[in-house]
This record gives structure tokens, C-alpha cells and sequence, in this order.
């Protein structure tokens, strides 16, 4: 008879490395993504400061500023449909099951 510990040990190995992998890829997308919300979130709340300590115009630290926002938000759009399309669905699964134990319990 092998312990619980054991039992979950084997299904870890039995599960497909392929998905493993991509699942894995998926939540380094889904990471980048907040990181890139969180870029958003300063850009936006450091949006008005008239000073950046860079010894550079007016103009230019606007342009700058707008740029960022541009980059910021297309690099969240893009990695989070990279990374919900590649770990969505186990995130999900593993969220419904959570539920369904949740459930039982209750």
C-alpha cells in the first residue's frame, strides 16, 4: 500500500509532459502579463509628475511617457491571450475542482 504522499508523486509522472510544459508557459505569459499591468498602473499614476530626473525636455519625456503606455499596453493584451489560450483551461479545470471539493464539504 503506498502512501498518500506516494499516490500523489505517481500521478505527477503519469500526466502528459506536453501539457505540463505548455501549462508551465502559460503561467510565465499570464506572469509577464501582470508585470506589464503593473507598468501600466505606475505609467498612469506617474503620468502628471513634471520632473523624471532625466535631464531631457518636456516633449520628449511626454513622448516617452506615451510610448510606454503604448508598449505596456499591447505587451498586457498580447501576453495575456498568449498565456490564458496556453494555461486557461487547466487553471479553470483546477478552479472547478476546487469548487466542486468546496462543495462537498459544505
Amino acid at each position: 500500500m503506498r502512501s498518500r504522499f506516494g499516490r500523489r508523486v505517481g500521478e505527477i509522472f503519469r500526466r502528459d509532459w506536453l501539457e505540463i510544459f505548455l501549462t508551465s508557459l502559460g503561467l510565465l505569459f499570464l506572469a509577464l502579463f501582470a508585470l506589464c499591468l503593473w507598468a501600466l498602473v505606475v505609467l498612469a499614476v506617474n503620468w502628471s509628475d513634471p520632473t523624471s530626473g532625466l535631464p531631457i525636455g518636456r516633449g520628449m519625456l511626454e513622448t516617452s511617457k506615451g510610448a510606454g503606455l503604448a508598449v505596456f499596453s499591447v505587451g498586457a493584451v498580447v501576453t495575456f491571450a498568449v498565456g490564458w489560450s496556453l494555461a486557461g483551461s487547466q487553471i479553470l479545470r483546477r478552479v472547478r475542482a476546487a469548487l466542486r471539493g468546496r462543495r462537498r464539504d459544505a
